[in-house]
């Protein structure tokens, strides 16, 4: 059990030189992790934290832990203070902006979702800016989201075939093409609801 002897190993280490304490800290936070122990993983990167507050790898340690416990509002705390001393990691702000919208936060869930999807394409992410742009009236950016969502499903499955399990997505689209109001976006509305 590789993490157990990790543990083990970094507890040694930890005793023969305290001076590397926020990063074994943090790589005892890690371990615990991995071998799901929880407490104790939280335990090791609050520790971290305490020895050195720039530590930006143990505030992601931290959230990481809180995002897969559940605990978004700490995860969201965790989260910002490591994009405040490591700004722009895409998969932590797609990871924001999950959370931000789960939280009905869609200004917020926009900004970081924008910004993920600027650096790294992710269908789901994709797919939750589209909501967090309908949920906030901004009609015509949802539009534009549902389809590059449609083309990406497309591109990484040729032949897709939308199935009963879609039909969300195309609720959605067709009430968003709706609220746009053109011709154009009306005939794609009733497209969009009769699949």
């Amino acid at each position: 059990n590789v993490p157990s002897l990790a543990i083990s190993e970094y507890n040694q280490a930890l005793k023969l030189d305290p001076s590397l304490a926020e990063e074994l800290h943090y790589r005892l936070g890690r371990a615990y992790f991995l071998n799901r122990q929880f407490d104790e993983a939280l335990a090791q990167y609050k520790l971290a934290i305490q020895q050195d507050s720039s530590f930006a790898e143990a505030y992601l340690g931290l959230g990481n832990l809180y995002y897969w416990g559940n605990k978004f509002s700490e995860a969201l705390w965790a989260y910002e203070q490591y994009l405040r001393l490591k700004p722009g990691d895409p998969s932590v702000l797609l990871n924001l902006g999950k959370m931000y919208f789960a939280s009905h936060q869609y200004d917020q869930a926009i900004e970081k979702l924008s910004s993920a999807l600027s650096a790294k394409s992710d269908r789901d992410g994709v797919y939750l800016l589209a909501q967090s742009y309908q949920e906030t009236k901004q009609y015509p950016e949802a539009e534009k989201q549902y389809a590059l969502y449609e083309k990406l499903v497309l591109e990484s499955e040729p032949g897709y075939a939308w199935t009963k399990p879609d039909a969300e997505f195309w609720f959605k689209r067709g009430v968003t093409n709706f609220y746009v109001g053109d011709s154009a976006s009306l005939d794609l509305s009733a497209k969009c609801f009769s699949k």
